[in-house]
């Protein structure tokens, strides 16, 4: 016996061949470089429209020959996927084309099965009528909510059945939407009734009309409250889309729990990485701040160490040369009075009476100027002395000044690079002593030496 399956799976792969068939750049292929080969792509259309009707025939041929039929029409398929191979299969497809004739030819030859129905009941047009007028009233709308689903005697096939807007029964076959069978009541009549002969979907048509005539296609309903309801096999099959979606939305929940889970715990990696970027900026911002300050400060530094080194110099120049000026007034001094006799008193005893005597009145007579030109130059000399000591202790001063403010400012410096920063008066007392106004240094004594301190610094 035939394997119902693999008849299914020649049906299906009719119904391929069929619309690739109708594509129109396979059709122009055929037309522009097969019409050498004495082909006629139409021809060969109708052939495989007449296969697709004439299906319950398939069950007439050996396994074996299915097979083959199968495989050609696969290879015909394959040949068929581009231009470039249809072109250069040109050949094997033209023979696979003429193999499935051939099969065509073997099974124009065997009869056609013929719809009859076994043991028909004899119920009259009237009640027929009746019966589909009732299946259609129970049949849904749409092949998709198809609420009856029967099967064909030949390979056990399952088809759908609807009704449409107009009241009439569908058959859908459930190979595509476009193979959708209308079965009106007037036509069913016509073969039951009128004995009209329809070879075309009689496979589906035998297994409706039988079932409508014994009246059992209603057991396919089930009754609840004396209603007609969905048959068993809709019900079950309604539970089993129920359940399968049950599985999908738990799926579809789970996967929104986990992407939840993920997206908070990013929430709380970001949150984490602002509060980050918070504290770094804030750092930055300190730093630069310092950094700043630092420069700022490091000028002020660099300006207090060159007074530091300018005011030493100064210092040590002044201090050098009141040494210096000290030992020449001494020096000179001493020449003064030792090789110059400027204050000459006494005449050695040996000396001649008339030199004494010059002398002595020349020493009486020079003896004040003299004294006036000593004073004189010695208080110059100690004046100018003590105005050096103003300015080299002016300097001293300033340099050990500046030498605090540069302490200060490193200190400053080192506590701002640390971080720790001030309490506003600590740094107001640090700015104050920094920037505070500068003294020049100079003594305030404004007395010059006179000629009376002179003179009475002698007498003591």
């Amino acid at each position: 016996m035939v394997d119902n399956q693999l008849i299914e799976e020649v049906i299906k792969k009719l119904y391929s061949v069929q619309n690739k068939l109708k594509n129109s750049l396979i059709i122009a292929i055929f037309k522009a470089h097969f019409a050498d080969y004495d082909f006629s792509i139409e021809n060969f259309t109708s052939l495989i429209n007449e296969f697709i009707n004439n299906n319950n025939k398939l069950g007439l041929l050996k396994e074996t020959d299915l097979n083959d039929l199968y495989d050609e029409l696969n290879r015909f398929l394959n040949y068929t996927d581009n231009e470039n191979k249809m072109l250069s299969y040109k050949v094997p497809l033209l023979d696979s084309i003429n193999i499935i004739i051939d099969y065509f030819n073997k099974l124009k030859d065997k009869p056609n099965i013929k719809i009859k129905v076994i043991n028909q009941p004899k119920i009259s047009e009237d009640e027929f009528s009746k019966r589909y007028d009732r299946l259609a009233t129970l049949l849904n709308y749409s092949s998709e909510e198809s609420n009856l689903i029967l099967h064909t005697k030949l390979g056990n096939q399952p088809f759908k059945l609807f009704q449409n807007d107009s009241g009439s029964i569908i058959i859908n076959t459930g190979i595509s939407e476009n193979d959708n069978i209308s079965i009106s009541k007037s036509r069913l009549i016509d073969i039951i009734y009128k004995n009209k002969n329809y070879s075309k979907d009689e496979v589906y048509l035998t297994v409706v009309i039988e079932k409508i005539l014994d009246n059992t296609i209603f057991d396919n309903f089930e009754r609840q409250n004396d209603f007609d309801g969905l048959p068993n096999i809709i019900l079950e099959s309604k539970i089993k889309d129920l359940e399968k979606k049950n599985f999908e939305v738990l799926g579809q929940f789970s996967e929104l729990k986990n992407l939840f889970e993920k997206r908070e715990t990013e929430f709380a990696e970001v949150s984490e990485i602002l509060e980050k970027s918070k504290t770094l900026e804030s750092e930055f911002d300190n730093a630069k701040e310092a950094v700043l300050k630092n420069i700022e400060l490091k000028q002020a530094t660099t300006y207090w160490e060159e007074q530091v080194e300018k005011y030493d110099k100064k210092y040590k120049f002044y201090f050098k040369t009141n040494i210096g000026i000290g030992v020449a007034l001494i020096i000179i001094t001493f020449l003064l009075i030792n090789y110059t006799g400027l204050f000459i008193t006494n005449i050695p005893d040996s000396a001649d009476k008339k030199i004494t005597e010059t002398i002595s009145q020349i020493a009486h007579s020079a003896s004040f100027f003299n004294y006036i030109i000593f004073i004189m130059f010695t208080t110059i000399m100690v004046w100018m002395m003590k105005i050096l000591v103003k300015i080299m202790l002016s300097n001293y001063h300033l340099a050990v000044d500046a030498n605090e403010r540069v302490i200060m400012l490193n200190t400053y410096l080192v506590l701002l690079e640390d971080g720790k920063g001030f309490k506003e008066s600590d740094r107001k007392v640090i700015l104050d002593n920094i920037f505070r106004q500068t003294n020049h240094g100079i003594i305030t004594d404004e007395t010059s030496v006179t000629v009376a301190d002179i003179v009475s610094s002698f007498k003591k």
